[in-house]
């Protein structure tokens, strides 16, 4: 009998001592990368292709994007026009807040739902609202073409989404599916992204695996309007005929004008929805 539970468990470390080896190896990957974050340079046509700084928080199934602040932008809060009485002119109105004061976008893959907090312009003013739409929405088509960044090796993936064409780098090395503003869905971090116009660049400067410290609390922004994707795009349409007639109003009395028409040049990351 004594020999007999030996042969058995001579038998057991033999076949099973390896196994249990590799799935502790796996366990111990997986919960490295199961938080962190990313920062990553921005640069953007609405914001004058500036250089800013936003920052990447994942941790499982959830992560968060946020711009950081720009100490060289003052915060405006406002919309000025100055008209005139010419009978053509021609002005420009700029409105609106920085990115870092108001825009987040919140991704929860497991629910599959993406929250992003943003601005609608409705009886001349500005206001808060967050929108929701589902994950899985960008077509991904995988390149077999890599390069470094950062010490990783990254792939190539291209992809259409709202009205322009993207290029992603993403590494498997950090297998986690998350990646700046709305970009997701590749089967590692999405290193770097830009368009074909390079209107829209994220580029990364920082991997920090794991969160040095006490990690910042992942939850979707909620101040505001709860909208769909779809209601919002309704509320983006009708901005430039609300426009004119909140011109119309703030015209003087006397002024001689026979007709104002407005366009409206979309330098936002998304172009249609």
């Amino acid at each position: 009998m004594p020999k007999y539970f030996y042969f058995k468990l001579t038998v057991m470390k033999k076949v099973y001592l390896p196994i249990l080896v590799l799935l502790f190896i796996l366990l111990s990957s997986s919960k490295v990368f199961a938080q962190g974050k990313v920062t990553y340079t921005a640069i953007l046509e609405s914001q004058d292709l500036r250089e800013l700084k936003a920052e990447l928080i994942f941790k499982d199934n959830r992560s968060l994007f946020s711009f950081l602040p720009d100490t060289a932008v003052k915060a405006e809060n406002e919309h000025s026009m100055n008209l005139n009485n010419a009978s053509n002119a021609e002005f420009e109105i700029s409105m609106g807040e920085p990115l870092a004061s108001y825009h987040q976008v919140f991704i929860d893959r497991r629910g599959q739902e993406i929250i992003t907090s943003e601005r609608y312009f409705e009886n001349g003013e500005l206001h808060p609202c967050i929108t929701v739409e589902p994950t899985g929405v960008i077509d991904w088509k995988l390149k077999n073409e890599q390069k470094e960044i950062s010490s990783f090796t990254a792939t190539k993936a291209t992809a259409s989404f709202r009205g322009r064409n993207y290029t992603a780098w993403f590494t498997t090395e950090i297998s986690v599916d998350a990646g700046p503003w709305k970009f997701h869905g590749l089967p590692g971090l999405i290193l770097e992204v830009y368009d074909d116009e390079k209107g829209v660049q994220f580029l990364i400067s920082k991997i920090e695996i794991p969160i040095q410290g006490n990690p910042q609390d992942i939850e979707a922004p909620d101040k505001g309007k709860k909208l769909t994707i779809e209601e919002y795009a309704t509320y983006q349409e009708n901005f430039v005929d609300e426009l004119v007639e909140l011109i119309r109003a703030k015209l003087p009395r006397d002024a001689k004008v026979s007709n104002i028409s407005a366009t409206q040049v979309n330098k936002g990351i998304e172009r249609e929805y």
